[in-house]
């Protein structure tokens, strides 16, 4: 279990009821500094923890005890920068930053647009987690107390997204010329 106090630390446990603090490579207890929310990844033997301050950041290292990369890597997040979590999924990387979500082919660049919203929930989006269990998933989230719900993973083409951006995304933030192209043809169809 990873967690922030001034830095990350980690504790381990083998019952999950009584832990230990762990060391890491130089025998302190303090893996790295760090802002809050810490999450741990793991792909392709890389461990990743993305973490929050005033933007998102990562850093890398091969084993847990580190040591871990000396640069944290500012992953490109505009919105929100809190409660980070990052799965793998389909070849590709999603990243919740509380309800909005990103996609990427690299798990340490998240630049690209929100390409959903988790709204839809009845506003219960803080801090999400998503939980893979007996092959369904589940998103979990605080909101007046800890819930949990069914997941389903819904493939959008890169025109649907742009729509959806354009309906219901931040309608007052400047367009991209691909969605603005989109939003004049939409336009000319109503007239």
């Amino acid at each position: 279990m990873f967690y922030n106090a001034r830095g990350a630390y980690c504790m381990i446990s083998d019952d999950g009821r009584r832990f230990s603090h762990h060391r890491n490579c130089e025998s302190t207890y303090k893996i790295f500094d760090m802002g809050r929310d810490v999450m741990l990844f793991y792909d392709a033997d890389t461990w990743y923890a993305y973490y929050c301050g005033k933007r998102m950041h990562a850093r890398t290292t091969k084993k847990l005890e580190g040591p871990w990369s000396e640069e944290a890597v500012d992953i490109g997040v505009t919105s929100n920068p809190e409660s980070p979590f990052v799965v793998k999924y389909d070849g590709g990387y999603y990243l919740w930053s509380q309800k909005w979500v990103y996609y990427s082919k690299d798990p340490l660049d998240f630049s690209g647009p929100v390409i959903a919203d988790m709204a839809d929930t009845g506003g219960k989006g803080y801090a999400p987690e998503i939980i893979l269990h007996e092959g369904r998933y589940y998103f979990a989230a605080y909101s007046r107390g800890i819930w949990l719900g069914k997941m389903k993973w819904v493939k959008k083409t890169p025109e649907e997204i742009i729509n959806w951006r354009i309906e219901t995304y931040d309608r007052c933030r400047p367009r991209t010329p691909e969605e603005k192209a989109i939003q004049s043809a939409k336009v000319r169809r109503w007239r």
